[in-house]
């Protein structure tokens, strides 16, 4: 089964509503879509006939999921500050609660190797005011079994993590006055990978994604500093950044509070959240590299912001927003 039966028509389609704050969208191997309510303390489970049941409860106010490569469910948690696993039968273990006998922040994003090494970002914002107990805002590694070990400590705020096809990861830096992407390697090691487009040093930077073809999509969400001062809908100094052989170009700006990114499985649009506007737009993607005029795929109600976005191999998009009312999955091809 695959995202596409969860579709029925071409239009947008509110599967499930009545949430909190939702993350983690993440299509299990199983067929069916989980994703994290937060506050809710509840992971999700949603069905190809758009019913939806909790699938973990209590989470451990759980955000960012991925699987093992034997498909048992690996959840960031935020409450309980580990990252854990839970197995078909609904045991839960914890892959790493503690880094020297001190407790992490509040473990948000994840990645798993193909050897079932786990590798996950820990940033403070889930701590509700509780003491940290250690000084690193890090990202960690921890084997089958093994301690956590980290990585690189001297992050800001490090938020979503990526596996490259090589083994090592690109990190966006989500600062509260400066931006870029970083490289981790394997090793260990932290290098600088992108500091500047066209000449111009990134700012808070938001999200970074690689296509098929081996290009890079950055998303920067606005210039302004603090940035919270783009969280309305009149924000329009967000911007794309395109990284290949040629070096790193801004190819799209003028947007809403640019959020996450997606190339269609077709190659043949580059799909982006304007997360303030309270739109999804899409451009032409050309074998260049270089970006059509910008289309509106749809606008979004007052306090809905659309957020995750992804699609699965036969081109069906699952986006997810936090919103005022009532946050919800929806669907479209």
């Amino acid at each position: 089964m695959s995202l596409q039966n969860l579709v029925t028509s071409t239009e947008w389609t509110l599967v499930a509503s009545g949430f909190q704050f939702t993350e983690g969208p993440l299509w299990h191997p199983d067929g069916y879509l989980v994703f994290s309510d937060i506050p809710a303390d509840t992971i999700y489970r949603l069905e190809s006939d758009h019913t939806c049941s909790p699938w973990r409860r209590p989470s451990g106010h759980a955000n960012g999921l991925t699987c093992t490569p034997d498909g048992r469910l690996v959840a960031c948690e935020h409450g309980n500050r580990r990252v854990s696993i839970t197995a078909a039968d609904g045991t839960i273990t914890a892959a790493a609660e503690t880094c020297q006998g001190k407790k992490f922040n509040s473990p948000n994003d994840c990645a798993v190797r193909s050897d079932g090494t786990i590798f996950f970002t820990d940033p403070d914002y889930g701590l509700g005011g509780r003491p940290r107990e250690i000084d690193a805002k890090g990202v960690y590694r921890v084997k089958p079994g093994g301690e956590a070990v980290l990585l690189a400590g001297d992050f800001d705020k490090p938020n979503g993590i990526a596996l490259l096809r090589d083994g090592g990861f690109l990190l966006a830096h989500l600062g509260n006055d400066e931006g870029g992407v970083f490289r981790l390697q394997r090793d260990g090691q932290v290098r600088p990978w992108l500091l500047q487009a066209d000449g111009v040093d990134l700012p808070p930077t938001n999200f970074v994604v690689e296509d098929t073809a081996g290009r890079f999509w950055v998303t920067v969400s606005t210039r302004l500093k603090p940035r919270a001062l783009g969280y309305r809908r009149s924000c329009n100094d967000g911007f794309i950044v395109r990284v290949d052989a040629r070096g790193a170009a801004i190819v799209a700006d003028g947007l809403g509070y640019t959020n996450e990114v997606a190339v269609h499985p077709s190659g043949r649009w580059l799909y982006v959240n304007e997360t303030f506007a309270r739109r999804l737009s899409r451009f032409a993607l050309h074998d260049d590299g270089s970006l059509g005029t910008k289309q509106v795929i749809t606008e979004f109600g007052p306090g809905t912001f659309p957020d995750g976005l992804a699609f699965d191999e036969e081109g069906t998009a699952c986006p997810l927003y936090p919103s005022d009312a009532a946050d919800a999955p929806l669907t479209v091809d």
